[in-house]
């Protein structure tokens, strides 16, 4: 539940622009930036509220840095076997969190996109399809996060890898 000290102190920005006048220097843009995860916390309300302060935080860098996508991982029930978050209150939970977001990825022209997700039961160690990890339910968050914002503010990176963690087939995702 601790705050991030290096967002908190304000330190975050010397280095954001240390980083932001290096690229100037060499030309170099700044293609897409992951945001800090996990998003959600299921024990914690204070740890979710100090992480999702960081990844508004983190919008806000992505903008200044002129970096049009950020990837913000999204809520995802930490177990599958022995479930914490009921039938739909992941998605809706996500809804309501991504929608929140709206503000900023408009104030700093960024486009918010979530991940195929995997998780793991840490006692047998079995490695699971997670939040997005299916197509239709990808483009369903995406349809509705769009048609919520009134523009194209959401979009979707596909980590391959964490398409083979699962078994799933690159090929037909894409």
């Amino acid at each position: 539940g601790k705050k991030c000290e290096i967002f908190e102190s304000g330190k975050i920005w010397d280095f954001v622009n240390e980083a932001k006048a290096a690229a100037e220097k060499y030309g170099i843009e700044f293609g897409q930036m992951h945001a800090p995860g996990p998003t959600y916390v299921t024990t914690s309300k204070e740890a979710t509220a100090n992480i999702q302060a960081d990844i508004r935080k983190s919008i806000e860098i992505c903008g200044s840095l002129g970096c049009p996508y950020i990837v913000v991982h999204p809520i995802c029930d930490p177990s599958m076997r022995y479930p914490v978050l009921k039938r739909g209150e992941e998605y809706g939970l996500n809804i309501e969190f991504y929608t929140s977001l709206i503000p900023l990825l408009k104030k700093h022209n960024v486009v918010c996109c979530l991940e195929n997700m995997w998780n793991q039961d840490w006692k047998s160690k079995k490695i699971y399809a997670a939040c997005c990890s299916d197509v239709n339910e990808t483009i369903k968050y995406i349809d509705d996060l769009n048609a919520i914002a009134g523009e194209r503010l959401f979009g979707f990176c596909l980590d391959i890898g964490h398409l083979l963690l699962v078994g799933q087939d690159p090929c037909y995702w894409i």
